[in-house]
């Protein structure tokens, strides 16, 4: 790589045991490295070199949080960054989809405005891709969902059931 990320997330491909790490690089643009397949032989692990980098999103905010869910044969690797206006973005894999190319999520749909150097997490489950970062107010903590395998995005302000 030659300089250090200002930050990255590695996640498991668990059909193929291959380690991506994703990264923001010094322009600002969003990449991955992918590992190499899960080796036979624990000797040769060290030796055999990542693919990449591939450059995934090129408007991301310096210093974006980025955030990946782990592929699986039912859905999309799924990245989630904050682009260069503040706003909440998606990029989505699919093998055998969309020319083998990197393409927008659906979540970017709904311009979704976040606070400048908003932190930023996802999570999935069986049911739900779940979204968290802070609302364009800084102070408020918001969430994005989605029922797996739709495209039909939703927000919210996350409310406590308590008060005080």
């Amino acid at each position: 790589m030659g300089f250090i990320p200002s930050d990255m997330v590695a996640v498991i491909d668990q059909r193929d045991q291959r380690f991506w790490v994703y990264f923001v690089d010094t322009k600002g643009y969003i990449s991955v490295y992918k590992g190499p397949e899960a080796a036979k032989k624990e000797d040769t692990i060290g030796q055999t070199p990542y693919s990449g980098p591939t450059i995934i999103a090129f408007d991301s905010e310096d210093k974006t949080p980025v955030r990946a869910n782990p592929q699986s044969p039912k859905l999309a690797t799924r990245v989630y960054y904050i682009d260069n206006k503040n706003k909440l973005r998606e990029a989505c894999w699919t093998n055998n989809q969309h020319n083998n190319r990197w393409y927008n999520g659906a979540l970017n749909s709904l311009e979704i405005d976040v606070a400048p150097g908003s932190l930023l997490t996802a999570a999935v489950s069986d049911r739900w891709m779940k979204v968290y970062y802070q609302g364009a107010g800084g102070n408020e903590l918001w969430v994005a969902w989605v029922a797996t395998g739709d495209e039909a995005w939703s927000k919210r302000k996350v409310v406590p059931s308590f008060s005080g």
